[in-house]
């Protein structure tokens, strides 16, 4: 009757230990599962980080300035107050004039 006793308390203390290690091989699991989650956020904010940054390049950038050396005095004024809101734009692009 002891032998029975003990036995049934090494077959506990074997279900118990193959338990606890299931918990750690779920718990495994779960932290790599995690860490997989983390690394798919940081590459997705670090693309989002060079998008910003490519566009945030162009803010406060000047458009080029206008030749105003060929043009009349009256032209010359017309496109110097062009170039005033030009500088304001954050996007570069050129104006044609006909004269």
């Amino acid at each position: 009757m002891l032998a029975e006793g003990a036995e049934r308390e090494a077959d506990r203390a074997l279900i118990a230990a193959r338990e606890s290690v299931r918990e750690a091989h779920d718990h495994v699991r779960r932290l790599e599962l995690e860490a997989e989650e983390e690394a798919r956020r940081a590459k997705i904010k670090q693309h989002q980080a060079r998008d910003i940054s490519k566009r945030g390049k162009q803010l406060g950038r000047k458009c080029n300035p206008l030749p105003l050396n060929d043009l009349k005095r009256h032209d010359a004024d017309i496109l110097q107050a062009m170039e005033f809101k030009l500088a304001l734009c954050p996007l570069p692009f050129t104006v044609v004039a006909f004269f």
